[in-house]
């Protein structure tokens, strides 16, 4: 902690002291923050608790230092460790709060993890406990912890769902190599780089090097992204958010996309830009479905008989007969119920173009009603 930021404090708390006079602060029984200085006239709203704590009990289940202060050091010891986790525990064997590595885990996964959050979790949670309680546990902890920094290595994914291991061993082949090996990453981020890799990687990006090596670029600047956007709502969710450094990771994450958004238009990978959008335009669904969506009225017709034809009906009859099938193959109840979903939903689709050709018929009917109409009254 710096000095001249401790003088500070200790001065500001001083100034407020004064306006509360002098036989208040130095002759009543309140809580006074042994960092600062501070006598707040209301304790329980500045001070952080601690339940059945008996190095407390005069403070009267308060800790000795205000949350302002209690703040500052935590973030202190983050900046110093540059790891919030282990500065909560640092936290917590200073001033003998339990540390629970479950609830401090899920509320960082989270991106709610405060100083205050924890500690109001901890109190109600593990009421009572200190830091000796779990101090194996800690100990442990900090035992494994170079196992943390070792490269990862194929054996570390036993623990992946079959669709991660998949996309790794799909990105390994069609890159020719494992470009995040060598990363250093954890076992969410690479499931995290794999999962978002094999998305890009199309027969025609596997067939241009510098396609692959731009989407493995642009993948690792996706992980750099949402790096970013937990520690913006860590400190969002912090007791006092440092604003310049909010300012900051928000231009950096600006920079970042826009890095993502020029690879994504050089390379082709975007939509615009991909030229998959002309793909198929000279089949006559293709055509169908642009007549229909520029509201030609001529091609209603067509299109509604073509649909209604027996040769389109035993089509689309053999494609829902044949996904049932190669679904049934599995023999998993969810696979039938896909199924089921499918040929209700051409049921629905075949009853919707009827409607649809009757609704035609009828305003083309009412148009002749309202001309004769008019011609009577001439």
């Amino acid at each position: 902690m710096d000095l001249l930021d401790l003088r500070a404090d200790q001065r500001a708390a001083a100034a407020k002291n004064e306006k509360l006079g002098e036989m208040y602060v130095f002759a009543s029984r309140h809580v006074k923050c042994t960092r600062c200085g501070l006598v707040p006239r209301k304790a329980d709203t500045v001070f952080f608790k601690k339940n059945d704590s008996p190095v407390y009990s005069a403070n009267n289940g308060r800790i000795c230092i205000c949350k302002s202060c209690a703040q500052k050091i935590f973030e202190a010891y983050a900046k110093e460790t540059n790891d919030p986790l282990y500065a909560l525990m640092q936290f917590c064997a200073e001033f003998n709060y339990y540390y629970d590595k479950e609830v401090a885990i899920a509320l960082y996964d989270n991106g709610t993890l405060s100083l205050g959050r924890y500690i109001a979790k901890i109190n109600t949670v593990d009421r009572g406990k200190t830091f000796a309680d779990n101090f194996a546990s800690v100990v442990s902890t900090q035992r494994e912890e170079p196992a943390v920094l070792e490269q990862p290595t194929y054996n570390r994914t036993t623990s992946w769902a079959i669709e991660d291991k998949k996309n790794k061993d799909n990105v390994s082949e069609r890159i020719g190599y494992d470009p995040f090996i060598d990363g250093g990453f954890s076992d969410e981020q690479l499931k995290f780089l794999y999962n978002t890799c094999a998305g890009y990687l199309t027969d025609a990006v596997e067939q241009d090097p510098h396609k692959l090596q731009n989407v493995v670029l642009m993948c690792k600047t996706f992980l750099q992204l949402e790096t970013i956007d937990k520690m913006l709502n860590n400190q969002f969710n912090s007791v006092n958010p440092d604003t310049q450094l909010i300012a900051s990771l928000t231009a950096t994450k600006e920079k970042l996309t826009n890095t993502i958004t020029r690879i994504a238009n050089e390379n082709g990978f975007a939509e615009k830009t991909s030229g998959r959008s002309n793909q198929g335009s000279n089949t006559l669904s293709f055509k169908m479905r642009e007549m229909e969506q520029k509201h030609f009225e001529f091609s209603k017709v067509n299109i509604h008989d073509v649909r209604m034809a027996e040769s389109f009906k035993e089509i689309a009859k053999i494609n829902a007969h044949a996904l049932m099938d190669e679904l049934a193959e599995t023999g998993d109840d969810f696979a039938r119920l896909c199924a089921d979903q499918r040929q209700f939903v051409v049921e629905l689709q075949e009853e919707n173009d009827e409607l649809t050709e009757q609704n035609r018929l009828l305003n083309i009917r009412i148009k002749d009603l309202e001309e004769q109409i008019k011609a009577k009254a001439r």
